[in-house]
């Protein structure tokens, strides 16, 4: 509801005219204005902060199955000669199933095993020759990272050229030659033998995976790292 009434303050009335001021009846309007208003600012302040000064006050919570995940990645990578934080596991057992799909290559077993064969799962891996950096040794020469040593973004990069090498490769241990010496290289080399130490290697530390998490039994109820024991590779 409005109301108006003459306002005496302006100084018009003097001159035979009338001055009107638009005034709410309701009480409360001001006292909203300013709610409003400082949460206003409270957004701004937030959006404006560096995230490491608010991400430590916001915790997100982790499902029982995301702990599984981890929890399973750790014993595969312990198991297998690596050694990693319970932090990191999550990070990298996150990664994997977030840019993998089970028993489609690459499988989340696979990259566990390409991990292993190009650092042993230290993340801050840098190639004794080559620009590789990583967990899966990613070529900056060839791909650029913003942030090479990121387990995300690395692990994220490695299974997209995994799953684009084996498109255009059409077989599993071609994809990995691909991924080991570059399309090329892999090409020339298959005029000759179309399997390489490097292949082998994978091959072998797949097979470690899978016998680590089927034969141990680790976590049977999660899918995503499930496969029959037909499904072992035994070459």
């Amino acid at each position: 509801m409005r109301v108006w009434r003459n306002d005496s303050r302006t100084g018009l009335r003097s001159q035979g005219r009338k001055a009107w001021r638009f005034e709410s009846s309701h009480p409360h309007q001001n006292n909203l204005k300013h709610f409003l208003l400082a949460i206003l600012a409270s957004i701004l302040f937030f959006i404006n902060q560096p995230l490491g000064d608010i991400s430590g006050q916001c915790s997100v919570p982790v499902s029982k199955e995301s702990e599984r995940h981890s929890e399973l990645v750790q014993k595969i990578i312990t198991l297998t000669g690596g050694e990693v934080s319970k932090l990191k596991a999550a990070e990298i057992s996150r990664s994997i199933l977030r840019h993998t799909t089970p028993l489609v290559f690459p499988s989340p077993e696979y990259v566990l095993a390409v991990i292993k064969t190009e650092s042993n799962f230290v993340d801050s891996a840098v190639h004794r020759v080559g620009p590789s950096v990583g967990l899966m040794q990613i070529n900056l020469q060839a791909h650029k990272l913003e942030n090479p040593t990121s387990i995300e973004e690395n692990i994220s990069k490695g299974i997209q050229l995994l799953k684009e090498y084996y498109r255009l490769a059409g077989s599993e241990e071609k994809a990995l030659m691909y991924y080991n010496m570059g399309p090329r290289k892999a090409e020339k080399a298959c005029l000759k033998r179309c399997r390489t130490a490097y292949v082998d290697k994978v091959t072998s530390n797949l097979r470690k995976v899978q016998l680590t998490n089927v034969q141990g039994n680790l976590l049977p109820d999660h899918a995503a790292f499930r496969l029959p024991a037909a499904s072992l590779r035994t070459s």
